[in-house]
């Protein structure tokens, strides 16, 4: 049973991981969009 929950928690935590990933690479997109000029944030809306 022990080994089991362990299993599950560092399943959790590589999900944990992988979906920190795609927010840091997200918003780190985003904020470089914004950085870089706020006419091509318009044009693509």
């Amino acid at each position: 049973m022990a080994y089991r929950n362990e299993k599950k928690f560092s399943k959790s935590s590589e999900l944990l991981e992988f979906v920190l990933k795609i927010v840091i690479r997200g918003s780190s997109r985003i904020l470089g969009i914004d950085l870089e000029s706020s006419r091509s944030n318009f044009s693509e809306k």
